[in-house]
C-alpha cells in the first residue's frame, strides 16, 4: 500500500512522474468553495470513476510548459 505522505509527493515532482489515466495533479486553489470550482472537482471525480480509477492529488501545481508535469507543491496562502 502507497503511503502518500511529503517524501512521496517530492519524489512524484523530483522524478517528473506525468499524469496519466490513474493520477492527476491539482494545484490546492481547485480545491476553492466556488461554484465553478466545485463542479470541475465533481468531474475530476466522475471522470476517474467512470474510468479505471486512481488518484487526485490536490495541491501540486503543474508544469507551465508540460501540463501533465508536476512542478512544485503548491501552498495555499489564503
Amino acid at each position: 500500500m502507497t503511503v502518500y505522505n511529503i517524501e512521496y509527493l517530492n519524489s512524484l515532482i523530483e522524478n517528473k512522474v506525468e499524469e496519466n489515466l490513474n493520477l492527476d495533479y491539482k494545484a490546492a486553489g481547485a480545491l476553492d468553495k466556488q461554484n465553478n470550482k466545485t463542479s470541475e472537482i465533481s468531474k475530476d471525480v466522475s471522470a476517474l470513476a467512470n474510468s479505471d480509477g486512481g488518484i487526485l492529488i490536490y495541491g501540486i501545481i503543474e508544469d507551465k510548459v508540460n501540463k501533465h508535469l508536476p512542478e512544485k507543491i503548491d501552498v495555499d496562502t489564503k
